[in-house]
């Protein structure tokens, strides 16, 4: 199973950060994915001196942001972890963006569309 994940920092309509997450697992349920992936990253934490920098570094408060910009997802100590698990491959990557648009957007000016007789309502 592949499952995708974005997460978000920010209130209401603002985001500040986006990043999106990509798990390929045995795992047949997103929640109990999620749920190993966190298993897995605590037990990195706990048992490695990359990880536990990492805690450290990040005051506690150790997210998808803090992992995305370490790169956290090529540590082969992590992968190796996350792999004893079930979690096959894993990648993070921050989405820049200016403006958030909305998804039923309609992308085409019918104004500036040469007359065929067609009007939608």
């Amino acid at each position: 199973m592949e499952y995708t994940f974005l997460l978000k920092r920010g209130e209401f309509d603002r985001i500040e950060n986006l990043v999106e997450l990509k798990i390929e697992t045995l795992i047949d349920f997103s929640e109990i994915a999620w749920e190993t992936l966190k298993k897995g990253i605590t037990e990195w934490v706990d048992t490695t001196e990359e990880g536990n920098a990492l805690w450290h570094g990040s005051v506690g408060d150790l997210n998808i942001g803090d992992m995305a910009n370490y790169e956290a997802f090529k540590d082969s100590n992590l992968l190796r972890i996350l792999e004893e698990m079930g979690i096959e491959k894993i990648s993070a990557r921050s989405i820049d963006f200016i403006q958030v648009k909305e998804f039923d957007e309609v992308l085409v000016n019918e104004e500036d569309l040469t007359d065929n007789g067609e009007t939608f309502p």
